[in-house]
């Protein structure tokens, strides 16, 4: 039961029989996009807890979703404190 679907050129579907293979194997097809996204966000958290500040660390919590003034935003922002207290310290720096 083979349907051919006439709009799809030779690409889409390729697309779709490798997308139809992974699925009948029990995999799911990678969304490359949002692994690539995913890893930008950990390299600008890395970046963001090694040279950031407080204000750009507020701006990041509130760019991914945290409303400012939020118990959890609190949370987040006395841990952020807390970590960069105790890196200080490891370092000599206080």
């Amino acid at each position: 039961m083979n349907r051919e679907i006439p709009h799809l050129d030779d690409d889409e579907k390729d697309i779709r029989d490798v997308r139809r293979e992974e699925m009948s194997r029990g995999r799911r097809p990678r969304d490359t996009e949002q692994e690539e996204l995913a890893r930008k966000l950990k390299r600008d958290f890395e970046e963001l807890l090694l040279n950031g500040d407080g204000k750009q660390f507020e701006l990041f919590l509130i760019a991914h979703g945290q409303e400012a003034g939020t118990e959890k935003f609190e949370l987040s922002m006395k841990k952020w404190q807390t970590y960069q207290t105790e890196r200080r310290a490891r370092q000599g720096r206080f």
